[in-house]
This record gives C-alpha cells, sequence and structure tokens, in this order.
C-alpha cells in the first residue's frame, strides 16, 4: 500500500495494519524528508496519546496529517512504531 500527497509517494509498504478503519505504515517506510513534527497531541481512549505530524511535499504543507502512538495503551500496542494518515493523503 502506499500513501500518496502531491502525486509523491510518502509511505510505501507491503506491512500495513488496519485497525478501526485507519492504516499504519512502519515508521521506517515513511518518507522522512516529508514528515514534520507538529506540537499537536490528542488522546485515544483505548489506545492513548496521538502525537500528530503535518506533511512539507514541494513547498506545500498539510498541517497534522499523520499521527502515531509512540507509546500506545496496551490495546494499541500493535501500533507502536507506525504512522497513520488522514484527510489530503490518498491510499492506494
Amino acid at each position: 500500500m502506499q500513501a500518496i500527497f502531491k502525486n509523491k509517494v510518502i509511505a510505501d509498504s507491503a506491512d500495513v495494519l488496519a485497525v478501526d478503519g485507519e492504516h499504519f505504515f512502519p515508521r521506517a517506510s515513511v518518507d522522512k524528508n516529508a514528515l514534520m513534527s507538529s506540537n499537536h497531541r490528542s488522546r485515544h481512549a483505548q489506545y492513548g496519546e496521538e502525537t500528530w505530524y503535518s506533511l512539507l511535499v514541494d513547498g506545500d504543507m498539510l498541517h497534522e496529517a499523520a499521527w502515531a502512538y509512540l507509546d500506545p495503551l496496551e490495546a494499541g500496542e500493535a501500533m507502536k512504531d507506525r504512522i497513520a494518515f488522514t484527510r489530503g493523503v490518498t491510499l492506494r
């Protein structure tokens, strides 16, 4: 599966974990040059704190377009070291 933003593949892996309709890519499969840290945090009751990232491709920024559970609760352990994408990112 690939994650695409602005016609650029930002993640590519056959090892994608589907959870609650979201697709989590291994962190190593994500283009680190496109991923920008964000100060935004949120919390999922079952999985724990979500750390958000923005995407930057060819000068175009998509704010809070990806998230990860860096230190998940027990129910979210399978998502550790993985990143999911949201609006504006095409999965195929």
